[in-house]
C-alpha cells in the first residue's frame, strides 16, 4: 500500500471510529435523553446548544483549515502559529461567553430561564482555545491523538446522561454537560500534546496572527452565514411555535444532520493530503480533486435516499411516539444533505485554490434566502415548512449558485452526480 493510501486509511480509520461511537452515544443516549426530558424540555436545550454554536464559530475564526495548511508549509513556525491561535482563541472565547448571555437576555428577558442555561452552557467558549492542539496533530496526520482524549470525554459524559436520567436530575444537569465534556476534552487534548510536543516555546506573533485572519475572515464570515441560514429556523420555531414544536423538529434534523460526520471526517483526512498534493503536482492534485468530489456526491445520494426510506422506523425507534410528527420533517430535510455534501467538497476546493471570497457570496445569498423562505413558510406550514426552507435553501447556495460564482467548482460538483 502507498504512503498517501495508508495514511488515508490510518486516519479514516480512527476518525470513522470516534464518529461512529458517537453517532452512536447521540441517537441512542441522546433520544433517551429526549424522551426523558419531553418535547419542551428538549428543545429548550436544543436552543441553547444551537445558539451558542453562533459563539463558537465566531471564537472559531474560521481558521482551522487555513492553520493546518500554514503548519504543513512552515514547520519551523508551528510553536508561533499554535501559540498566536490560542491567544485569538481564548481572548474570543472569554467575549462570547458574555456577549452571549447579554444578547439572550435581550431577546428573552430575565424572567425566562434561557440565560441561566446559557451561563452555565456557555463555559465551553473559553476552553475551546484548546482545540488548536486538534489542528498540529492534523497537519501532522496523528489522528488517534485526537481522537482518544475526545473519546474518553464523550464516554464520560454520555455516562453521567445515563446516571441523571436514572436519578431524576433536572434540566440544569444536563445542560451543564456541554461545557464539562468541552473542559474534560481541552484536559486530554493538552495530556496528548506533552506525549508529541511542538518544538520551541509558545508564545503570540502579532504579524503570525494577522496573517492568519488576514486569509481566514472569509471562512468566518461564511461559516456564520451558514450558521445563519441553516439556524435561523429555529429562532423563527422558538418564537412562533413554541419550544415542544422546536423539539419536535430537533429531533428530526439530529438524525438528518448526523449525515455529513462522514465527510467532514474526509475533510480532515483530505484536506493536508491535497494541501501536499497543491505543491507537488498539478496534473495529480487535479486528479486526486476529482476523485475527492464523486466521493463526496455519491455518499450523499446513497445516504439521505437509505434514510429517506427508513425514517418512519428509525423516528419510532429511537424517540418514541411523542416525536412521530419529526418523520414528515425527516423526510424533506435528509435531502439537504446531498448538497451539503457538494459543499464540503467545495471548501476543499477553496481553501487550495486560495478562493475564500467565493464562500461569502455564496452565504450571503443562503441568508437572504433563508430568512426569505423562513418567514414565508414557517408561519404557514410550521416544521414542515421549516424543512423544505432548508432544502431550498442548500440546494441554491451550496450548488446552483456555483454555476455563476464558481464555475470549475459547479462542474466538478455535476460530474459527482452522474453514475457513471
Amino acid at each position: 500500500m502507498s504512503t498517501t493510501k495508508t495514511i488515508i486509511f490510518k486516519n479514516s480509520f480512527w476518525l470513522i471510529f470516534d464518529q461512529a461511537i458517537r453517532m452512536l452515544f447521540a441517537l441512542i443516549i441522546g433520544s433517551w435523553t429526549a424522551r426523558y426530558l419531553g418535547k419542551s424540555n428538549y428543545g429548550q436545550i436544543s436552543f441553547v446548544t444551537s445558539y451558542l454554536t453562533l459563539f463558537q464559530i465566531i471564537s472559531g475564526l474560521g481558521m482551522e483549515a487555513i492553520v493546518v495548511r500554514d503548519l504543513i508549509y512552515d514547520r519551523v513556525n508551528a510553536n508561533k502559529i499554535i501559540g498566536s491561535v490560542f491567544i485569538m482563541k481564548l481572548f474570543t472565547g472569554v467575549i462570547n461567553w458574555v456577549l452571549s448571555i447579554i444578547f439572550v437576555i435581550y431577546l428573552y428577558g430575565v424572567n425566562d430561564e434561557t440565560y441561566v442555561l446559557v451561563f452555565i452552557a456557555g463555559l465551553s467558549l473559553v476552553f475551546q482555545s484548546f482545540s488548536v492542539i486538534e489542528l498540529w496533530f492534523q497537519s501532522n496526520n496523528k489522528s488517534f491523538n485526537i481522537v482518544l482524549p475526545k473519546l474518553i470525554a464523550s464516554v464520560i459524559i454520555n455516562t453521567l446522561k445515563i446516571v441523571f436520567i436514572v436519578n431524576g436530575a433536572s434540566i440544569y444537569f444536563f445542560i451543564a454537560l456541554y461545557s464539562i465534556e468541552f473542559i474534560l476534552s481541552a484536559l486530554f487534548l493538552f495530556i496528548a500534546l506533552r506525549r508529541y510536543p511542538i518544538q520551541g516555546k509558545y508564545k503570540f506573533d502579532f504579524t503570525v496572527s494577522k496573517k492568519i485572519f488576514r486569509d481566514s475572515w472569509p471562512f468566518l464570515v461564511s461559516a456564520i452565514s451558514i450558521y445563519l441560514y441553516t439556524r435561523f429556523d429555529m429562532f423563527i420555531i422558538k418564537k412562533e411555535l413554541g419550544s415542544a414544536e422546536l423539539g419536535v423538529y430537533n429531533a428530526a434534523i439530529t438524525i438528518s444532520t448526523l449525515l455529513p460526520i462522514l465527510p467532514m471526517i474526509m475533510l480532515n483526512v483530505l484536506n493536508p493530503i491535497l494541501a501536499k498534493k497543491k505543491v507537488e503536482s498539478e496534473e495529480t492534485y487535479k486528479k486526486f480533486l476529482k476523485i475527492t468530489f464523486r466521493i463526496f456526491g455519491y455518499s450523499g445520494i446513497l445516504f439521505s435516499v437509505c434514510v429517506y426510506f427508513l425514517s418512519d422506523f428509525i423516528v419510532k425507534i429511537l424517540f418514541g411516539s411523542d416525536f412521530a410528527a419529526a418523520t414528515d420533517v425527516l423526510k424533506i430535510h435528509v435531502f439537504t444533505n446531498i448538497f451539503i455534501y457538494m459543499g464540503i467538497a467545495q471548501n476543499i476546493w477553496i481553501v487550495n485554490e486560495n478562493k475564500g471570497k467565493i464562500n461569502v457570496y455564496k452565504t450571503i445569498v443562503g441568508i437572504v434566502l433563508a430568512i426569505v423562505f423562513n418567514l414565508l413558510l414557517i408561519p404557514k406550514y410550521g416544521v414542515i415548512g421549516a424543512a423544505y426552507s432548508a432544502l431550498i435553501v442548500q440546494f441554491i447556495s451550496s450548488f446552483l449558485i456555483n454555476s455563476i460564482l464558481a464555475p470549475e467548482a459547479f462542474r466538478l460538483q455535476w460530474r459527482s452526480l452522474l453514475i457513471r
